[in-house]
């Protein structure tokens, strides 16, 4: 799997390399292969034969790594590679390697790698690659975790007195981190509670002991939440994912989720009451006393005060255990929530479509994107689509931010100091364009207190909005409307890219790689061109040859005779592509055919379009099959009504007939049985 940041993760069977890992240790959960983020993936593909892993990235690169006895990782051996090796003739050009980019004096000069950025009140921070947190802003009420309460605003970063942190979180006056040793630290803790001691001074940068949880498997993921020092909370989620997750701070509007009218705060974490049972995959504290969760990446809960509809339930009173928010999908990639208010992401949306952002809740300022002012009990559709990240302001203000899959922001609600970052002051009921630097690609979003900032993929933190306690983090406390440096973090932006042709020996008229076509211990690549390239095992003619070879395998990309291709895909032994033209060629073309001759058995065949009972043209194709004898073709039609039209091998009945014949075809059938639509 790649994420939008292209780190790539692989899990399972690993006995040849295939996960990329550097190892050949079984994975059971995914890892991080360490693959290098200088390059931007297209495309990645397994093969067939499960024992090599293949990728194309956007500069013209295919790259392998795993089982090469057929030569499948087409670098002109047949070594196996535990790391990935570059394909003959499609070696593409990298992007630059960023340089770090140091903090200036007085922060520390070895940690300039950025990871994420956070927001409180007035203030901001920023984790690095290696474990530090650097906090500016106003340090009011402890809220930059600094142990004092400093009003006079930090320009520069300080940094937190905790180190190897791997995770964190803020809300207005508080948060959390978690170190890769499993420890949790947490800030703003003061609470005066009526069930314990009480613990520390209200500034105090506190650790709550490992053993003061009741679940005893590691910390996943931790929250903070709350908008006054008096009403922080915190929460932490576990590695085992149908853990209880656990509690402690204020409970004055039951935000500790309870079950029960008391509203007694804790000092010690607490085991949550009413959650349904299932993997949190997400869990969210606001900024005014309620929280929400989604459960198996399906459906939404929240929990707590809910008098601005915050529940999402249709109701506007709070509650002592979870409720479940109405009309959304069960499928969520992202969960934000603000000062009343919530937003998700819908993976695929009762309308097809896919990145949906969906809001409910508090709407004085526009924050939930539909246009109004008016408070919404029940989620609402912004309109926005492609959404990857969504965020709200938890401490004081009232806007959201919204990161789209092709890196465009959007912004909308509160704008009097410019946190939208549309170069005005105008607030926004709708979702409108933040037209960042193009050259930037931004991966993380952060909503705080009238200000908004980004990190990005180079290395770059930005800011911008309300600056009066240094919270921008540019040396100043100057309001901008446009985006500035925030900590010394300026990165490296990405060059305006130029295409790159094929060095020798490669077909340098292919320099485009559109996608990669895996089979069994054998790859295909399709370039921008119509051309068609394989390389690994070839025995029964799976790479299009229409011969097997003597020796069965291409150690270097072989070129297939078929040109202006547009798809391609490969199963088993079977491949099939569809032209420009809207002409089907298949392979290996004999099918052991009851019916009708077939033709000889490595052929590339053509299948005509009169042959197909549809008269519309081909969408896509398909192919399957285990083996020579065993292989068969499928078309789909632009015509959305029109009934998949098969042919091969039916032995097993693999071509739908809906009755007991084990024919085999040379000839397009319908597939009988399947559901109209």
């Amino acid at each position: 799997a790649v994420t939008s940041d292209r780190t790539i993760y692989a899990w399972g069977e690993n006995s040849q390399c295939q996960l990329g890992d550097g190892t050949k240790t079984h994975r059971y959960s995914p890892v991080d292969i360490g693959f290098s983020t200088q390059y931007e993936i297209t495309s990645l593909s397994a093969d067939g034969g499960g024992q090599s892993t293949h990728v194309a990235t956007a500069d013209g690169a295919v790259m392998g790594w795993g089982y090469n006895n057929w030569g499948q990782l087409g670098d002109g051996t047949k070594t196996p590679s535990c790391t990935p090796v570059l394909t003959t003739g499609f070696e593409g050009t990298p992007l630059p390697s960023p340089a770090p980019t140091p903090l200036p004096t007085p922060a520390p000069t070895t940690e300039a790698v950025m990871m994420s950025v956070y927001t409180v009140q007035y203030g901001g921070f920023i984790l690095t690659e290696n474990g530090g947190a650097f906090a500016y802003g106003d340090g009011s009420y402890g809220r930059l975790g600094t142990g004092t309460s400093d009003t006079s605003g930090f320009t520069s970063p300080q940094r937190l007195d905790v180190n190897n942190i791997v995770q964190m979180d803020t809300s207005a006056q508080t948060g959390i981190v978690l170190t890769g040793a499993g420890e949790v630290h947490y800030w703003g803790e003061g609470l005066g509670t009526s069930t314990t001691s009480g613990s520390g001074s209200d500034y105090d940068l506190a650790e709550m002991p490992l053993s003061s949880f009741t679940e005893t498997s590691a910390v996943r993921f931790v929250r903070a939440g709350g908008d006054t020092l008096a009403a922080a909370f915190w929460c932490a989620v576990f590695d085992d994912e149908y853990a209880v997750p656990e509690c402690w701070g204020s409970n004055g509007y039951k935000e500790l989720a309870q079950g029960s009218s008391t509203t007694d705060s804790w000092d010690v974490p607490v085991q949550m009451q009413g959650l349904p049972y299932g993997n949190v995959t997400h869990l969210e504290l606001s900024g005014y006393y309620f929280g929400c969760a989604v459960i198996n990446a399906s459906q939404t809960w929240c929990w707590g005060w809910g008098g601005w509809g915050s529940m999402g339930d249709g109701n506007t009173h709070s509650t002592t255990a979870p409720v479940m928010v109405k009309d959304l999908a069960n499928n969520i990639t992202d969960l934000t929530v603000g000062l009343g208010s919530g937003c998700v992401i819908e993976g695929t949306a009762a309308d097809g479509s896919t990145g949906a952002v969906k809001c409910w809740g508090y709407n004085g300022n526009g924050e939930l994107g539909d246009g109004t002012t008016a408070l919404r009990s029940t989620p609402v559709d912004t309109g926005l689509r492609d959404a990857v990240m969504v965020s709200m302001s938890k401490a004081g203000s009232s806007h959201t931010t919204v990161l789209t899959s092709d890196g465009t922001l959007y912004a909308f609600g509160y704008n009097a100091y410019c946190q939208l970052g549309d170069g005005t002051k105008t607030t926004r009921y709708s979702p409108v364009e933040i037209n960042l630097m193009s050259q930037y690609q931004v991966y993380h979003i952060a909503v705080g207190g009238h200000h908004t900032s980004v990190t990005t993929l180079d290395g770059a933190v930005m800011s911008w909005g309300y600056n009066a306690y240094g919270q921008l983090g540019d040396g100043t406390k100057t309001d901008s409307c446009d985006p500035v440096f925030s900590g010394g973090y300026e990165g490296t932006p990405l060059p305006s890219p130029a295409p790159t042709p094929l060095p020798t020996p490669g077909p340098t008229g292919d320099h485009k790689v559109l996608g990669i076509a895996p089979g069994a211990s054998c790859v295909m690549v399709l370039t921008s061109n119509g051309g068609a390239y394989g390389y690994g095992y070839d025995q029964y003619g799976r790479l299009g040859t229409g011969t097997q070879g003597s020796t069965f395998d291409y150690q270097n990309p072989n070129r297939m005779d078929v040109n202006n291709i547009v798809q391609l895909e490969l199963g088993y032994v079977a491949g099939v592509a569809l032209t420009g033209v809207g002409s089907v060629r298949y392979w290996p073309e004999s099918t052991s055919s009851t019916t009708v001759a077939s033709s000889s058995d490595y052929d590339v065949g053509t299948m005509s379009s009169d042959a197909f009972t549809e008269a519309s043209a081909v969408r896509f194709v398909r192919p399957g099959g285990i083996s020579m004898a065993t292989n068969v073709w499928c078309v789909l039609f632009e015509n959305e009504e029109a009934i998949p039209e098969c042919w091969g091998d039916n032995s097993v009945k693999m071509l739908g007939q809906g009755s007991s014949t084990t024919d085999s075809w040379d000839v397009p059938l319908q597939v009988q049985g399947l559901p109209h639509g």
